[in-house]
């Protein structure tokens, strides 16, 4: 159950806490609390094992999920990463509520969240969706590539994704680089997609969330 707010039974001042796993889109939600300077803990998990600690405050045992000091649970990264970013405006990962750049960067969220990120979920985990896994690789590998082609025309004129300031757009972007790569995504030619994640991965706070990731021994699944 979550914890209630105030001080913890040790006199600390409870922090944000990230249930995260090894090379999953929680890295995104890592790298926003690092970028933000917000106080928080990671705690790994392993998704779908029936002990996993995620299991007690959110039902579904998805990553990334949050705890907020008050005890509050967020999960889904559509909400959890502007709530962060919200936590520390001064970071300038999501521009002010009501203003065109905001509208931006949530835009290449959801695209990023609700297009691309299910698409490459076809490539690295098509063994537990469909029996011919191969086959469905390959009806996802072209619709993959229209969606990296787009990130990559967008690129052509900017370091980043709405322009010249680094936003949770970004960060999402950079994490779907890795997972192509891991996965055999097609990124052939892309030479701007390439560039930016190479800036993307030189960040201190995305080499801290790799490093962390490194070095854990909890298993990504079960």
């Amino acid at each position: 159950m979550p914890e209630p707010a105030g001080m913890t039974d040790d006199g600390i001042e409870p922090m944000i806490t990230l249930y995260a796993a090894v090379g999953s889109c929680s890295l995104c939600a890592h790298v926003a609390l690092i970028e933000g300077g917000l106080d928080h803990q990671v705690r790994y998990v392993t998704l779908r094992a029936a002990d996993s600690p995620l299991a007690a405050i959110n039902p579904l045992g998805k990553v990334p999920t949050v705890q907020l000091p008050d005890g509050e649970v967020v999960a889904q990264s559509m909400v959890l990463l502007p709530l962060l970013a919200d936590l520390a405006p001064q970071a300038g990962l999501l521009p002010l509520a009501g203003t065109l750049a905001r509208r931006q960067v949530l835009q290449w969220l959801a695209f990023l969240n609700t297009d691309v990120h299910p698409a490459m979920k076809m490539l690295a985990g098509a063994a537990r969706y469909c029996a011919d896994a191969e086959g469905l690789r390959r009806s996802f590998t072209p619709i993959l590539r229209g969606y990296f082609e787009l990130i990559d025309s967008t690129l052509a004129d900017r370091p980043w994704l709405t322009g010249e300031s680094f936003t949770l757009a970004d960060i999402y972007a950079g994490a779907v680089y890795r997972w192509a790569q891991t996965y055999g995504g097609p990124l052939a030619g892309l030479d701007r997609y390439t560039a930016f994640a190479g800036r993307f991965e030189a960040r201190d706070s995305v080499r801290q969330a790799r490093a962390m990731e490194a070095a854990c021994q909890v298993p990504t699944s079960a």
